[in-house]
């Protein structure tokens, strides 16, 4: 696969990073913005109909021009008024000169895995499932760990596949001739293919899955995703949030529950002084848990420990999610603040499926749907969308309980800031 890069001003596009910047200086945009961008300046002038934007942007969700329209203004206000020329009735083009270069991005051999805290129990369930099943598809919430621990189970079975294991990042992917490409460049004879990062071509994903199960019958695909492939061989693993503690455990215990280890080991890194001992356990517990045990979110809050302390991370989150940023250079860029990863999330979703999530937030604690009230239209498409949440992790569900819904902490906190945007933001993610 090739890697392209469009100049265009001061402006440089790198999709397969997901990066915009301006003189070096990194631009955050909200995920489906970035995406319209994307279009336009692959295009480089060239007039973009409307309908095209919207099928390519939002493919198969049924989405309103006004949608669109957002976007638009919020590019014009990054880029400048004159950067984007609207042809009234028919479409948008780029305004400004745009020029692209490619450098090559073959696939390869998995990357090497770090040090993997509290999912032992994950990596063998993945190995027995990937043992008796051709295709298995490791799913969960941004964050949660899915290419961490498909790193693992591919680094596991490397020997015993005889080194043919291949890895293909399709996080750049926005179209099923991206998806195409990608595969075009795996090896034959390769017995494990792992495709990370499939959410947001998972139409696109799921045909070439199909298409390579047939051709190979001795490949095996493992596939990391927040969206599943529906496929009839397809075996699901729904990964969760790291263990954590309920609370007065001493140190030495609750050091052997995976969230509370992790923030220890990623503290460390920082400040090799820091320990977590009986005198700030319980704090350390505390943050754990209204973090719901994300990994994600507990590296960033580990990156601020040495700065603020324990005390002064689990304050800062009372005032929203923003001081959880500044991931590690070698993490995706959605995956340097905590905000930028749930944006990204909440940018797979469908408008109605994104105002329903932002509606729950304003319900306390564990609620049912009728809590709900009547604002939402029909009852087969308020179903769809909350199955559609349950399934991608955006809402918990317990069967146990007469209120069996819930939202983590950290996405209630996402939930609420889209909710104080006002409605115009509720679609413009």
């Amino acid at each position: 696969m090739s890697s392209t890069i469009y100049r265009f001003g001061p402006f440089a596009l790198h999709p397969a990073q997901r990066r915009l910047l301006a003189g070096g200086t990194e631009i955050v945009l909200q995920a489906r913005a970035f995406d319209v961008l994307h279009v336009l300046v692959a295009r480089q002038g060239v007039l973009v109909l409307k309908r095209e934007l919207l099928d390519t942007v939002w493919p198969g969700a049924v989405v309103e021009e006004n949608n669109l329209q957002v976007h638009i203004s919020q590019l014009r206000k990054t880029l400048g008024h004159d950067a984007i020329k609207t042809v009234p009735g028919r479409g948008y083009q780029l305004a400004l000169p745009c020029a692209s270069e490619e450098t090559a991005v073959p696939a390869g051999p998995p990357p090497s895995p770090a040090l993997l805290y509290g999912r032992d129990d994950d990596l063998e369930d993945c190995l027995d499932l990937l043992r008796n099943a051709r295709l298995v598809s490791i799913v969960g919430a941004t964050g949660v760990g899915k290419t961490s621990l498909a790193r693992h189970v591919a680094a596991r079975l490397h020997v015993s596949f005889d080194g043919r294991v291949t890895w293909v990042d399709l996080a750049h992917a926005m179209t099923a001739a991206d998806v195409e490409a990608a595969l075009a460049r795996v090896e034959p004879g390769c017995r494990l293919l792992v495709l990370d990062n499939a959410d947001q071509v998972s139409n696109a994903t799921a045909q070439e899955a199909e298409r390579l199960l047939a051709q190979a019958p001795a490949l095996r695909l493992l596939v990391t995703t927040q969206v599943r492939l529906n496929l009839r061989e397809e075996s699901v693993y729904r990964l969760a949030s790291l263990a954590v503690p309920t609370g007065g455990n001493p140190a030495v215990e609750a050091l052997k529950y995976g969230a509370v280890a992790l923030l220890q080991a990623r503290i460390a890194a920082r400040d090799r002084h820091f320990m977590l001992d009986d005198g700030n356990i319980g704090t350390a517990i505390r943050l754990c848990r209204r973090l719901d045990g994300l990994p994600l979110a507990l590296e960033l809050a580990a990156a601020r420990v040495p700065a603020f302390g324990l005390e002064g991370v689990l304050r800062s989150l009372d005032d929203g999610l923003f001081l959880l940023s500044g991931g590690t250079h070698a993490a995706p860029p959605r995956h340097r603040a905590l905000h930028s990863a749930l944006d990204w999330s909440y940018g797979l979703l469908r408008p109605g499926e994104q105002a329903l999530y932002c509606a729950m937030a304003r319900l306390p604690g564990w609620f049912a749907l009728d809590q709900l009230g009547s604002g939402t239209a029909g009852r087969t498409s308020l179903f769809d969308a909350v199955d559609t949440l349950v399934d991608r992790a955006f809402v918990v569900f317990d069967g146990a309980r007469p209120r069996p819904y819930t939202l983590t902490e950290t996405g209630r906190a996402f939930a609420l800031a889209k909710r104080r945007n006002g409605a115009a933001s509720l679609q413009a993610s």
